[in-house]
């Protein structure tokens, strides 16, 4: 399987989990604004809420699936001691120092 052929899905995992989370969220303003506020309506709504978050748990096992795959490929590179990325915070050179190092003159 390509790496490529692995976006597709997580990304049509994760279309289809905010489109389903923006409409329970328009569900549940609308139902706070009934008189009275259904509360066991409410709770439904954010009950669903919660398993439409499930798709955090799939795309995560897929991307370090896919990132583990990329690691191996680049580990393999004669060159990936310089392949790093960004640093973390509080890691690496700090933004004004950079500035200072590339400036001319």
């Amino acid at each position: 399987m390509q790496l490529t052929d692995e976006i597709a899905p997580m990304r049509e995992a994760l279309e289809a989990a905010v489109d389903r989370l923006l409409s329970l969220a328009e569900q549940g303003v609308a139902l706070t604004k009934t008189q009275p506020p259904d509360a066991d309506a409410i709770e439904a709504v954010f009950v669903e809420v919660m398993q439409a978050c499930a798709f955090q748990d799939l795309v995560g096992q897929r991307l370090d699936r896919l990132a583990a795959r990329l690691t191996d490929r680049i580990d393999d590179r004669p060159d990936a001691h310089l392949l790093n990325g960004p640093a973390s915070s509080a890691e690496g050179l700090d933004q004004s120092a950079a500035d200072r190092w590339l400036q001319v003159g």
